[in-house]
């Protein structure tokens, strides 16, 4: 069974440029693995929230990633407000070819 994580913060402004890079490297990582069971995305807005939305087969595969890893290991210390984690279903999905 699917899970789906919906994870929502702000990080400090100086900050933000550099958890972007640290969320590319989770990408790139990710693409260079192609693991299967996990679906991804990540968005910043323009206020310095960044959101992220995981789909995993069995809940922990991200942690499997290294990069993810390095991406969690400071995050508290760069967000200027806490993470708020929610799971979520998912009702449905598009994207033209």
């Amino acid at each position: 069974m699917t899970t789906t994580t919906v994870v929502r913060y702000r990080v400090h402004p100086d900050e933000a440029d550099r958890n972007a890079e640290l969320v590319q490297a989770v990408f790139s990582e990710l693409q260079e693995l192609g693991p299967a069971g996990i679906a991804y995305t990540s968005y910043r807005l323009e206020d310095g929230t960044f959101v992220h939305v995981a789909e995993e087969d069995s809940p922990g595969r991200l942690r499997e990633i290294a990069a993810f890893r390095a991406f969690r290991e400071h995050l508290d210390a760069r967000c200027e407000e806490p993470l708020v984690r929610r799971s979520a279903e998912r009702i449905g999905s598009y994207r033209p070819g």
